[in-house]
């Protein structure tokens, strides 16, 4: 179990109060006994690839542990991050011809995130029904298109990446702090989303967390 080593070398005790060492994921995170963590202590999660630092006065924060007080948080330490999300047909069951659905991509993005690029990679393309047009758009709401614009789900060739592109989206890069990116998916106005058989596509936000 990391954490707090109590016994032996009383050197590797005073360590182990600042280097915690490594966890699966934040669920591993949040099991981690009061008893075995204290202030400023750093625990990295291997599945986020992030330092987490220990806050014993936090009220709030990214991980709450399953006992005590406190939080730990995320320390992006200015490294490269990526949201993702994989969007079935089956996840779009608006039945209004014409009509709009979003979804989100992941969490909401961490406080002064700065997101540097977007993609897509389409799987499968969205057909069936007779829907003539399903486009996609990414941002935020407010901002529906500003990391991709009307991306074309239907007519795009699958098994490829598609990168945002600064000519198409209205804010392709730039301080996204504390976001719920969204996906927005539009059909012809002639038939609903609802009536897809087919589609899947992953849309991929790559952003970082500056150092103070």
């Amino acid at each position: 179990m990391p954490g707090i080593i109590r016994y032996g070398d009383y050197t590797a005790q005073l360590v182990s109060r600042r280097a915690g060492g490594t966890v699966a994921d934040t669920t591993a995170l949040a099991a981690i006994p009061e008893r075995s963590r204290c202030d400023g202590m750093v625990v990295f999660v291997a599945a986020s690839l992030t330092p987490h630092v220990f806050d014993a006065d936090a009220s709030s924060g990214d991980v709450a542990p399953g006992t005590g007080t406190g939080y730990w948080l995320a320390a992006g330490g200015g490294r490269v991050q990526k949201l993702t999300a994989t969007i079935l047909e089956t996840a779009l069951t608006d039945a209004v011809n014409g009509e709009a659905e979003t979804e989100n991509v992941g969490s909401a993005l961490p406080t002064n995130a700065v997101v540097l690029a977007a993609e897509i990679y389409l799987t499968t393309q969205f057909t069936g029904g007779s829907v003539s047009a399903v486009t996609v758009d990414v941002g935020i709401a407010g901002e529906t298109e500003a990391l991709v614009k009307d991306f074309d789900a239907l007519g795009s060739t699958a098994a490829a990446f598609y990168a945002s592109g600064a000519s198409a989206a209205t804010r392709p890069r730039g301080n996204f702090s504390a976001g719920q990116i969204i996906a927005t998916f539009t059909p012809d106005g002639s038939h609903a989303l609802a009536s897809l058989t087919a589609g899947s596509l992953t849309v991929n936000v790559y952003y970082v967390v500056p150092v103070d």
